[in-house]
This record gives structure tokens, sequence and C-alpha cells, in this order.
């Protein structure tokens, strides 16, 4: 049977297509089509990656790039004709390269409500008192905590403000009066940002559908979540919120995931601005309430969402989230934000009167921290009216309200700390409501905290810690040994001395010390034990209770070094990686690219040489530990150890005469490498100090040049590009790769394709600007300049290329077999197929090196393309 190499290999068969033999994956509905959203790492340009990727070069592609009103975060928005673009594989190509920081679909977001009928005339969640079948007792016990306080401004003044995000709100709602927030530094309507926050008219608040601040609009369920964390209270109309007085600062968005960003911005913006001015601009936002999210998203899958949490505690912003109003693990499943690992993050499930979980409601033993009433919760809607509310949007504006009217109890430690120390302050407030949680049956081992909310509880314990003698709230682990760890922490002139319990994390009984100072060096721990700790302040006449646990961990687990450093020599890659105290010895094993088989290495010392050929060419490596009692680690992820291909020397080749007297090069541009090299001394430069480039074999670059002139004289300049692609020292004319004509002055650009059968190897790109148009690389001309650079050129191979040597072995009426010469890199094959003019290919997997395709339509062309995944990467379709 004759073998022939396809690009795409298309053949005629029959019957309706149903790949029931492998699995197969259609286009994810959840996310909007055709738009990726992008954090690219420091110092890199967006522009680059566009340029770079075939699919966004391609003219079908239809791209547009937008940028996010994200700050801090740089979020690019990429939309292209998800119609001719595989999305799935243009988000993994997009995550494998180096220059993104994260990618990700722009997922849809939905309110999290489950309206019911109007019926409750009370806020029973603040005072249960068992009817309507409910648990007398079972609420947050809201009037002992007003007692307390009932909100408004912190200690030092600070008038606090809660975001609530959402889809707008009515605004003429009569039990909101002055609780609605200003921006009193903005002039409304006057087309200018008067405050310089980056938003112009920002008075109400900021509507990311409108881009101005258009927020009222008459939402119910915007209208009802500001009513539970802030409706006017003690003011003889309707209802109270959690606060009776707050300033609540209304966003709409969150339609969309890049909305949501947008939304999460503007809070990040005003609070980092009133931190920076010493609250002359800006607001003190201490909270967001987020009531919507997605259902069944993990969140290892809108990195981008989940990072900006970080974000915005970084500004001291606590952000409360609520879960799925559906019955689902959300460990196990996902839900977002409500998966998100952020310490910044509040995560909330619903409860009903009855001070049950409802059961559609998720849970999670590691992503969802508490519960709180939310079903059937009386609260504000539109035209001055009331209801009945729920849902885990109706429960989590509790939580949200319940952070602001911590902040406002009467206590300089928190006040100050909050001003002095914004993140700290949103972890210590996050850490008083988790632990002033009262345990409920239903909710244990389905939450983290085991419990419901209770407004009163971390009132008490913040009462407590700012009566003058408080425990310390923050722990320094100064050093972990394997039987030792050193801790510090924090103290003023009221604490005399400290008694500390510790116990391992498991244990049942706690060891005490008394009368200690503030470091602590513990010298008789155990190896690989996890300990909890706790401290309490012995002061001149009182003590306080003892502090929230304090966790650390001793060393002498069996753990993967997390970093590895590496020097080059000629043959040898010189490899030191991280200490492990349990280690006795590392299984290292590395290959040359290319390699199917790799070379096994037993080391002791975590110092050890590789010898290779030469360090030039592209090596793998992974490493796993080896430790006592036969215990070992999984190997590492896979690494790249490639070194310097020695002084970047190429020759001048065929010098020539020439004179740049009227034109030169003024400026080359070589992907995100700018040489603006100006007039040289003589018609020819190299450059050959460093490398400017790396050109990978099969993919796309843009190149581009910006002529210079002595006079003002423009003239027409004819501007070849070659690459020495074989690295034979000599140019021809079949190595012009870019063939460009400025005319204006201006930058003119294009693009190259590396060819796929290049060998590793270090070479010339040569740039010249000619006022005669020649296409011979060494013709003497006498005016204009040539420049040549050193750049390198790696091979990719074939797995990578998607070069396959493809066959049918048969084609019957309803099914074809295909084979393909197997790579050795291959660890798996991908492969896709579609009806010629369908836009939707349908995928499959296999480890073979044939697939059988069955039930397909009579008298069709299909096409069919192959790719391979190669030393954990994605290579080409073919």
């Amino acid at each position: 049977m004759a073998r022939k190499k396809f690009l795409h290999l298309i053949f005629r068969v029959l019957a309706l297509l149903f790949l029931s033999v492998y699995a197969v994956s259609g286009q994810n509905t959840s996310h909007i089509p055709g738009k990726i959203l992008i954090v690219m790492q420091d110092g890199y340009d967006i522009a680059t990656l566009t340029r770079d990727i075939p699919e966004l070069v391609s003219k079908n592609a239809a791209i547009s790039v937008k940028k996010l009103q994200t700050a801090p975060m740089t979020v690019y928005a990429i939309q292209f004709n998800h119609h001719q673009t595989d999305e799935s594989r243009l988000l993994s190509e997009i995550r494998s390269r180096r220059d993104v920081k994260l990618a990700q679909f722009d997922h849809y977001i939905t309110d999290r409500v489950i309206p019911d009928d109007p019926r409750f005339n009370l806020q029973w969640q603040y005072i249960n008192d068992g009817s309507e079948n409910g648990k007398e007792g079972a609420d947050i016990d809201m009037e002992l905590a007003w007692d307390i306080t009932t909100g408004g401004t912190t200690a030092n003044g600070d008038t606090i403000v809660v975001c609530i995000i959402d889809s707008g709100m009515d605004e003429s709602h009569q039990d909101f009066s002055d609780n609605l927030w200003k921006n009193h530094r903005e002039i409304p309507d006057n087309g200018m940002d008067d405050d310089e926050n980056g938003y112009v008219d920002d008075y109400n608040g900021w509507s990311v559908y409108t881009s101005n601040d258009d927020i009222f609009n008459n939402n119910s369920h915007g209208t009802a979540v500001a009513g539970i964390v802030g409706a006017k209270g003690n003011n003889g109309i309707g209802v109270s919120g959690v606060n009776w007085n707050v300033k609540l600062m209304i966003i709409r968005g969150g339609g969309s995931e890049s909305q949501a960003l947008e939304s999460y911005a503007y809070p990040y913006k005003m609070r980092k601005l009133y931190n920076e001015t010493n609250g002359n601009k800006g607001a003190f936002v201490v909270a967001t309430n987020a009531s919507w999210g997605t259902d069944l998203l993990h969140w290892e899958d809108a990195p981008i969402w989940c990072a900006f949490y970080d974000t915005l505690g970084s500004a001291g912003i606590l952000n409360c989230g609520a879960t799925s109003n559906s019955n689902v693990n959300v460990d196990l499943q996902g839900d977002m934000p409500t998966s998100c690992p952020s310490d910044y993050l509040v995560t909330v499930t619903n409860l009903n009167r009855a001070d049950n979980k409802v059961n559609q409601a998720g849970y999670g033993l590691e992503t969802i921290d508490l519960g709180a009433y939310g079903q059937s919760t009386y609260t504000t809607t539109n035209n001055n009216s009331y209801t009945s509310f729920g849902g885990t949007s109706g429960a989590t504006p509790h939580v949200t309200g319940t952070v602001a009217l911590l902040y406002s109890m009467n206590c300089h430690l928190l006040s100050d700390l909050a001003l002095e120390n914004p993140s700290a302050a949103a972890l210590f407030v996050k850490d008083l409501i988790l632990n002033g949680v009262v345990p409920n049956e239903s909710l244990d081992g389905k939450t983290v905290t085991g419990g419901r909310l209770n407004a009163l509880n971390p009132l008490l314990m913040l009462q407590n810690l700012c009566s003058g003698c408080a425990f310390p709230f923050s722990v320094k682990v100064d050093s972990l040994g394997g039987n030792t760890a050193v801790l510090s922490w924090e103290k003023t002139s009221l604490q005399q001395s400290f008694d500390v319990i510790f116990k391992p994390e498991y244990a049942l009984e706690w060891d005490t010390l008394y009368n200690i100072q503030n470091q602590l060096v513990l010298d008789t721990l155990s190896y690989c034990t996890t300990y909890q700790m706790r401290i309490k302040s012995n002061c001149t006449d009182t003590f306080s209770v003892y502090s929230f646990e304090f966790k650390f961990t001793t060393d002498g687990c069996c753990v993967l070094p997390q970093s590895y450093q590496f020097e080059v020599s000629e043959s040898l890659f010189s490899v030191e990686l991280e200490d492990v105290l349990a280690a006795d010895q590392y299984a290292v094993e590395y290959k040359k690219f290319g390699d199917f088989n790799w070379e096994i290495r037993l080391v002791d010392d975590r110092q050890f040489d590789l010898e290779v050929l030469d360090t030039c060419y592209l090596y793998y490596f992974r490493y796993k530990s080896l430790c006592a009692n036969g215990e070992e680690t999984a190997f590492s992820p896979i690494y790249q150890l490639r070194g310097d291909c020695g002084d970047c020397e190429i020759d001048q080749l065929c010098s020539f005469g020439g004179s740049n007297s009227f034109e030169f090069i003024d400026t080359v541009f070589i992907g995100d490498f700018v040489n603006a090299s100006g007039r040289g001394s003589k018609g020819q430069e190299t450059f050959n100090d460093v490398t400017a480039y790396t050109f990978e074999s099969g993919k796309n670059y843009i190149l581009g040049v910006k002529p210079g002139f002595i006079s003002t004289t423009i003239y027409k300049e004819f501007i070849k590009i070659y690459l020495d692609l074989n690295a034979d020292g000599s140019l021809s004319e079949d190595e012009l790769l870019l063939d460009l004509v400025a005319e204006s002055g201006e930058k003119v650009e294009g693009q190259i394709t590396i060819p796929k059968d290049i060998k590793t190897s270090t070479t010339t790109l040569r740039v010249k600007l000619l006022y005669n148009n020649t296409t011979d690389p060494c013709l003497d001309v006498p005016f204009g300049e040539t420049e040549d650079y050193c750049v390198e050129l790696f091979a990719r191979g074939d797995c990578l290329n998607g070069n396959f040597e493809m066959d049918t072995i048969f084609v019957e009426e309803e099914k074809a077999e295909i084979t393909w010469i197997p790579l050795d890199d291959a660890q798996h094959y991908l492969f896709r197929l579609k009806p010629d003019g369908s836009e939707e290919w349908k995928y499959g997997l296999t480890y073979n090196h044939t697939v059988l395709l069955d039930s397909l339509e009579k008298c069709t062309t299909y096409e069919f393309a192959l790719s391979a995944l190669c030393m954990e990467q994605e290579g080409d379709f073919s």
C-alpha cells in the first residue's frame, strides 16, 4: 500500500456522522462564543500574540482586540470568528505561550435568585419566633448586635461603603434615604473626570453596560440585595438592613465574565485612591457583594476572575459571593466565583427559617465557608414596595452587611489597622465572621466552618479584643526545621506575658506554656507535622481570651523540590534543586528533544551534573524525591533545559559597497525585538553581540522596518528581508522571505512563515533597504543600507509541526479506517473530522496509530486532520 503525505486527507463515504467509537467534544455554550480574555506577562505586547498565532492571522479570523477597564490588572478581550476557529484549541495554544500569564473564555453569568411569592411581613432572619414552621431562635441575633452598633462610620470617622455589584436598582425607593453612595469629588454631567480616577461623570456609581453612571433602572434583584445590606433603619418606614447606616455603592455589571471584571475594577480603584490620598478622594469600600455567578465552572477555567479577588484584597476589600442555587458539591463540580481559593473571598450557601440548608443550594467542605439565611427573607423591592426574596442571593448580603457592621465598631484596633494595613484588616474581619458562626447540623461536613452566620458573635469577639487586653492576631514564623519552630508576634505596652497552647492538628490534648514573651522556640516537635497554636495575653489587671488558631507545618515531609537552578557549560547542565530535608535521593530523567527514551539517573545530592552532547539543543528533564521507608513523590512537571548556543558569531555574508548618505534603516522590528540602529557609519552593519530572536519551525512572525532619511525628502524604498534557512553561510534569492515597499517614511511590516523542515542552528537574518528594486541579496547597490542580525532557528520536530504520513486502510459505504506512521514523541493523538463545507469539527482521541470512523454520511466528502500530544505540548493539526 502506497503511503502519501497530506495536509488534509479527503475521502468520500456513507451515512450520518455518529462517532461512537471515540471521544467527541463540541463547542462549549457556557461562554461567549469567539471571545477569550488574556493577561500578558509583564513586558509583552498583545500585538505579538495576535500576529504569531495562525488562527488569528487568517483573513477569516475577523479578529478584534479590546483592552478592558480592569486596572490594575491589564486584561484584553480578543474576539474572533468562532465559526472558522476551534475555540478550545486556540485557548490551549494561547495558554501554552511564554508571554501569556492567564487566559480563559469569557463565561456567561446569571443572577443567583429563586423567586418566591410575597407572603411574609416580618424579617424573621433577624428575630425568629418559630412561626410559619420556623425554628425559634434560628436567626442572626440582629437585635442584640444593634445594641453594640448600627453601622455608619469607623472609630476614626471613615464613612463605610459597601459595593453592590448587580443589575442596577430602584433609586427612588423610600427606604434608602441617604444610604446611597455618591462620588462627591465628581461634578455630575460636566464631561470631565474631576477626581482623576479614570471614570468620567461617575457621580452615582458606574454601569459597565453603558460606561456611565446610569445605575438606576428599577431592577428588583439589585434593589432586594441592597435592602438586605443597608435599607435605612429606625426610620419608621418599611424594613431595616443589617446596617441602619451605610453607604451603598451601586455598580451595574456582571452579565458576563469580562463585565464582572470591569465591575470589580471600580471599587478597587476607589478604595486604592482612598488609601493613597488619606481619604481625600475615592471611597472607603470594605466589601463587595456578588449575588450572581456561573454554575459548574471550575476556578481553574476562570483564573483571571479568581485572581482579581486577591487584587481587591490588597486594597482592603473583602468580597462575598453567593454559591449555586443547585444541590451541587462545589468541591467536585465547580462554581464561580465560589470555587475560587482566594483568601479575600467569603463564600455563602442558603438556609431556611427551619435552620436547614436549602436543598437547592450548593455546598463544599473545602470551598463554601458558611451558611446564612436567605430563603423567603423579607426586603425591599421596586416602587416603594417590599417582598419575600430568596436563594443564595438573599443569603449572601447578610454576610456582606455584617462585614460593614464590624468596621463600625468603636474599636481603634480595627479602624487603625484598616488604614495602616488594609489587606490584614480584611483578613481579620473574615476570621471574626468565620470564627463567630453558630454550628449547624445541616452544614456539618458540607461547609468549611460547619456553621451559619451570626451577627452578634464576631462583634462580641471584636469588643473583647478592643477592650485593651487583646490577644495577638498575627504570628510570624521566623524559621522551621524538622523538629523546631521559631515564632514571634507583636507585643503592646499593656501585655505583660503570654500563655500558649499548641498540639498536633489531629491530637486531642493541648500542651500549655505559661508566662512567655513574644518569641517562642519549640524544639521537641515531630517531623512533617501540622501544629495548631493559640495565644492568650496576660495584662496588668486582666487577661484576654485565647486567640484564633494559627497553624504551621514542620519540615521533613517527602515533597518535591519546588524550584531549581542550572548553569551551562559546553556539555554539562549543572542543576541545583531546592533542598528537601526528607529526601535521601532524587530520581532524575532527561532526554534531548526528539529522542524517545529517557536517560535515568539516581543522585544522592541536590546538586548534580547532566552530561549532554550539546547544550545548544533543547532538553527535557523531570525529577522526584526518594525518601526513607520507600516513600517517594510523583515526578515533577517536565521542565526545559537549554543553554546558550555559544557566542553569536556570524560572518558578514557577501560584503558589498553602498552608500547610506541619503536613506538608511532607522529601526528594525523582529517580533518583540526592536533595534533602533539609526544611520550606520557605512552602508553595511552587522549586529552579532546578541541573539536578536529565536524562530520556531512552522510558526508565523511579524517583521517590520522603519526607513530614515538624511533630509526632509522622502524616497520610495524597497525593503528585502532574507533568512539563511539552511545555515550554510550564504544567501540566495530563494531565501527572500519578505518583500516590502515603503513610500511614506513610516514603518512597514509583513508576516513570514518559518518552514517546518529547518534544523536547530544559529544563522543570519539580512535586512536590506534599497533605492532600486532588486532581489539579489548580494548585489552592490549605490544607495541604501544593509543590516545583518544573528538569530536562532529552533526545529520543533514532526510531532509538534503536525507532519504525518497518513493513508486510508479502507473506505466503505458507512465507515472508513485511517492509519499513519507513529511518531516517537507522541503520547497520544487527537484527530478531527467534518463534512466538507461544515463549520463544526468533531474531535476524538486515540493512543493507537489507526482509527475506525463508522456511521458516516453517504456520498460525502470529509476532511480529516491529525495532531499529537508531544512532551506535554499539543502539536499542530496536519
